[in-house]
Parts: C-alpha cells; structure tokens; sequence
C-alpha cells in the first residue's frame, strides 16, 4: 500500500455535525478530556494529548495497536468524525482567534 496513514484519515474522515463540533470546542477550550468514562459519562480529567486524559489515550491507543494499519486509519477516523479524539494539531485551529489562521 502506497498511501500514507495520514491520507488514509483524510480519505476516511467524515465532518462532524454542529452539535459535535460545538461540544468538541466547549470541552477543548476548557481543557476536558473528550472520552466518556466506562459507564459512559464524560471524563473530567484534563486533556493532554488530542483532546484526551493521559487514561483515555492509553485506552485509544491499546485499542488501535491490535488493528492493522488500514483499520487503524479507519477506526482513527470514526473517532475523530464522532468527536470523541482531535485530527492532528486540532487543538491549535480551536484555540486560535485569528479567523484567518482558523480557515486556512
């Protein structure tokens, strides 16, 4: 396969709704983890790495290495449209005023 793994997100990614992405900002801006907890209710814990608590990246991250590597692009995807782990340097886009910074 001659595809990076970052094409294959970008090929696979589908947009979040509003309702999505305006809960994704909330928690960003204010610094929460954007996982759930086992019974499903939100992490309070603080976010460190794309959008997610040291816990929940390690979870993210045992899930994902048990897939090959097209299923990881695609279960990465799933996450990132559901709103529930950041793209790549996301973070950044969200905490950034600039509206000519944010839409580029």
């Amino acid at each position: 396969m001659g595809q990076s793994r970052e094409h294959l997100i970008m090929v696979l990614r589908s947009e979040r709704t509003r309702k999505q992405q305006k809960r994704v900002e909330e928690r960003v801006l204010s610094g929460k983890c954007l996982g759930t907890t086992r019974d499903g209710a939100e992490c309070l814990e603080k976010a460190t790495r794309r959008g997610l608590c040291d816990k929940c990246y390690q979870q993210m991250t045992s899930a994902m290495n048990k897939l090959s590597q097209e299923d990881r692009a695609a279960y990465e995807a799933r996450l990132i449209s559901a709103g529930v782990l950041l793209a790549d340097r996301e973070v950044l886009r969200i905490k950034d005023k600039s509206v000519f910074k944010r839409l580029a």
